[in-house]
């Protein structure tokens, strides 16, 4: 049995929808197609998914798509597309419905790391828990990693679902520091320190992150890291593109 999340299909959008929102498909009609297949290639009747809200835009999607997906479970937590849904359709071909987020707490055996055997789940990013670390959605493809969460919708994870063992994964880089504060530009400047300082990134010691971080965090004067810091002005490298070539 394997653990799966996804979130933000929007199964069922029309054009007029459609137009709000870039997927590298010909039309909506083919990108439900496809979410559903690639639903299927990596989940299979025998896996639980967690669907962290915004299955569909209809009401009549919801039954259509749903039957036509792998998933011995599959669990919603309401977006603010679900809420306006028939909730009677909802209960009736999901497994579960949740209207908050919770706590999931799984099988031990996944832990590898020993980093703990929960994870917290919400379609709202701004309902992150505080020491747990966040599975959500609702942002689509505007990121895909921040401080202590990831963002498992469709548009953020090349329209698959993400696995149990893909969130543990980026779980323990951020908690060893495999990345540093390069993936977490608008978290506080100490928790950049800390997570960029947890292994050594160049036996040199010029590391140019650790260098900005000092200036962020007042090593030098204010009026010299506006100087470093301000917004290239004046003369600088230009790159152009023609015929296909840069």
């Amino acid at each position: 049995m394997g653990i799966f999340f996804s979130a933000d299909q929007h199964f069922g959008a029309d054009e007029n929808s459609w137009k709000y929102r870039y997927r590298p498909f010909d039309s909506p009609q083919e990108a439900d197609s496809q979410m559903a297949k690639l639903w299927n290639k990596y989940i299979t009747n025998d896996d639980i998914v967690y669907h962290l809200g915004d299955f569909a835009i209809k009401d009549d999607a919801i039954g259509k798509f749903i039957k036509k997906l792998n998933g011995k479970e599959i669990i919603l937590i309401v977006g603010n597309h679900d809420y306006k849904r028939d909730q009677d359709i909802l209960l009736s071909y999901f497994t579960a419905v949740y209207y908050k987020p919770f706590e999931l707490e799984f099988d031990k055996k996944y832990d590898i790391h020993n980093e703990g055997n929960s994870l917290w789940l919400c379609h709202y990013p701004l309902q992150r828990h505080e020491k747990l670390y966040t599975c959500t959605g609702h942002i689509h493809s505007l990121w895909q990693i921040a401080k202590r969460m990831i963002n498992v919708g469709v548009d953020a994870n090349h329209f698959r679902p993400v696995s149990l063992e893909q969130v543990l994964s980026s779980r323990h880089s951020e908690k060893v520091g495999h990345w540093d504060a390069n993936v977490y530009p608008d978290a506080d400047i100490n928790w950049q320190i800390e997570v960029s300082t947890k292994i050594k990134r160049d036996e040199t010691g010029n590391e140019p992150t650790l260098d900005i971080l000092r200036k962020k965090s007042g090593h030098i004067s204010r009026e010299e890291e506006k100087e470093q810091l301000k917004p290239f002005s004046g003369d600088h490298p230009k790159i152009r593109i023609r015929n296909g070539k840069s």
